[in-house]
């Protein structure tokens, strides 16, 4: 199902003016897993001319290798490089004085495949990328990785000239994906989806919505069935951890200071406290479609995946 881009006002509008700015720019952009960002800069790069480059969980001399070939296929150059730095330096005598966008998409890979990738593009960044009108994206899903990009011990620190952490839709942003839905219906929907672009389009706006949760997240094969699982396997050490906080959150501070940064989880805090204190506030589920994954789904796998699970049970506990 194709839908035009939705929202994304305030951040193609950082971007573009970032673009104009007439300097070498060097912008981290990071946010959970299927939230859109990889949509966002594809739909910054139209009418731009530039290179995206999504890495892989490969081995930096095969990235490398790859990283060459695609960039000499698409611009018919030929790059003799056998290092980043020869790379990078054949890149920017090709780019010379006008202004090009560099995009390298789970840029988190690499860091997990080889911490000195950061010393590396620092090398990049300081000696070749900063002297041109060169416009850097560095890209990435995995927070821990992504946010040591921002931290002072890390070799890129003090580089960038921005970034952005996307978040989820807005509730009166998902009326795009489903213009025929009743208010009652988007509703159910961003409180099962949340404001996930990629979810979103795992329903079908022709389907009602209970039809769309029986068809996705009661369907043993479907992405929303076990995404949540997922991404905390890749994000996390302690997966199932992590997930029996989210059910019963408790005052565990190591473990929810890292679902907290990754947008899992808030803080609440009574409307009449004037002063907010930490022992004061209570941590709730802040992710609508893990609540409601942990809520209908992750309690009754057992009976999703051998069939006997009823889907009229659901339906009176959800509507």
């Amino acid at each position: 199902m194709i839908l035009n881009f939705v929202d994304r006002l305030d951040e193609l509008g950082f971007l573009e003016e970032r673009f104009l700015s007439g300097k070498p720019e060097f912008i981290v952009i990071y946010g959970r897993r299927r939230v859109g960002k990889t949509e966002l800069i594809k739909q910054f790069l139209k009418d731009k001319e530039g290179f995206y480059f999504l890495a892989r969980k490969e081995d930096l001399e095969l990235e490398l290798d790859r990283f060459k070939e695609r960039f000499s296929k698409k611009f018919n150059v030929y790059l003799d490089s056998s290092s980043w730095d020869e790379l990078f330096e054949g890149i920017s005598r090709f780019i010379g004085d006008r202004r090009f966008i560099l995009v390298i998409d789970e840029f988190s890979y690499w860091m997990e495949e080889d911490s000195k990738i950061c010393s590396i593009f620092q090398s990049i960044w300081d000696e070749i990328l900063s002297k041109t009108n060169c416009f850097l994206i560095l890209c990435g899903s995995i927070f821990s990785m992504m946010e040591s990009l921002l931290s002072y011990r890390n070799p890129l620190y003090g580089r960038r000239s921005g970034q952005w952490k996307l978040s989820p839709l807005g509730f009166f942003d998902i009326k795009g994906f489903f213009p025929g839905y009743s208010v009652e219906d988007l509703v159910k929907v961003y409180g099962c989806l949340d404001g996930i672009p990629f979810y979103l389009l795992e329903f079908n706006p022709d389907f009602s919505v209970e039809e769309n949760i029986e068809k996705t997240f009661l369907n043993k094969g479907c992405i929303l069935y076990e995404d949540a699982e997922r991404i905390l396997r890749d994000e996390l050490r302690e997966p199932v951890v992590y997930l029996n906080i989210m059910r019963c959150i408790t005052n565990l501070p190591k473990y929810l200071n890292v679902l907290n940064s990754m947008n899992l989880i808030r803080k609440e805090y009574p409307v009449t406290m004037l002063e907010r204190k930490t022992r004061k506030g209570l941590y709730v589920v802040a992710d609508n479609y893990f609540k409601f994954w942990l809520r209908f789904i992750y309690p009754y796998k057992d009976g999703i995946e051998i069939g006997s699970y009823s889907f009229e049970s659901f339906k009176k506990e959800y509507n």
